[in-house]
């Protein structure tokens, strides 16, 4: 159970082995944060300290707030958009891993919790992820 309301993560212990081998650090990819960083924050704690963590949430500037000094202090490297359609304040899951130079990266944990987001954007995520 890894913060911010209870997320579970799948195989951690995997992550683990994987980072501790020194060839590879994790990828993490937060999709909604609403200011919140617990999750991210148990992820360095609990399964490494060198996994590069992005939480992605288009609403803080919405609200005229600006989350990266909090997502910072987790150690996550905040984006201001959401992975979406593409259009707007989102980019679409190959714009993402493109603009982050993530193509060649195996994305190891992937928390979406993004109020609906998910139910809306799916088909899109999974177009993307298989190109």
């Amino acid at each position: 159970k890894l913060g911010d309301g209870g997320k579970w993560v799948c195989d951690p212990h995997r992550i683990v082995e994987n980072t501790n081998d020194g060839k590879d650090t994790c990828l993490v990819y937060s999709v909604g944060s609403n200011g919140h960083f617990q999750f991210e924050e148990e992820v360095r704690k609990l399964i490494s300290q060198d996994c590069e963590v992005h939480t992605f949430d288009p609403v803080a500037f919405n609200r005229g707030k600006n989350f990266t000094d909090e997502a910072i202090k987790a150690g996550s490297h905040f984006h201001n958009w959401g992975i979406g359609s593409g259009s707007g304040k989102f980019k679409t899951f190959k714009e993402t891993i493109t603009t982050l130079e993530h193509a060649n990266k195996i994305i190891d944990v992937m928390k979406i919790d993004c109020e609906n987001c998910e139910a809306v954007q799916f088909s899109q995520w999974l177009s993307d992820w298989k190109e």
